[in-house]
């Protein structure tokens, strides 16, 4: 099987929002010259949600009004805009955003901070996203597989973090 019907065959999952986690890797929020910081196994599972308050607020130095403003009024819809790409992570039904975390912040937000002033529809948007599951992709693939997403991405990416999948 070739490297693309594998990523073509990767099933889509419904998970909430809250069982989403931001990838403390990603290029936009680690340096390249840091070492990435191991997300194996319960004790990397423990640090990651240690650190996701810290990781949001990061995030959220990135202009992203572009998506909350459309999805406070219409909700996270699947169709038509490049899922998320997730990883199961932990024991308790998390899973690391590899890619979507501008879009994962931007969820975030709405529900931490305008959650009062959205309908049920949008509320129940972001507890029902569909995502791609990569849990049976090795790192290597992963990176491989957003190189190919972030060559020529959705969002344009700074030189820096770009550069990692060139």
């Amino acid at each position: 099987m070739s490297k693309n019907e594998k990523f073509n065959q990767l099933p889509d999952i419904i998970v909430s929002w809250d069982k989403l986690l931001l990838d403390p890797n990603n290029p936009r929020l680690h340096s390249s010259t840091d070492p990435e910081i191991d997300l194996g196994g319960e004790e990397g599972f423990e640090y990651t949600l240690d650190v996701q308050d810290n990781l949001q607020t990061k995030m959220s130095e990135y202009d992203i009004s572009d998506l909350t403003i459309p999805m406070k009024e219409k909700g996270f819809i699947f169709k038509g805009i490049p899922p998320l790409l997730v990883k199961k992570i932990g024991t308790n039904n998390h899973y690391l955003t590899i890619e979507g975390n501008r879009r994962l912040t931007a969820i975030r937000h709405l529900m931490y901070n305008e959650a009062e002033s959205l309908t049920d529809e949008v509320k129940n948007s972001f507890e029902r996203i569909t995502v791609v599951d990569c849990s049976s992709l090795n790192a290597e693939e992963i990176e491989e597989y957003l190189g190919m997403i972030h060559i020529g991405g959705t969002k344009p990416w700074d030189l820096m973090p770009k550069a990692k999948y060139l």
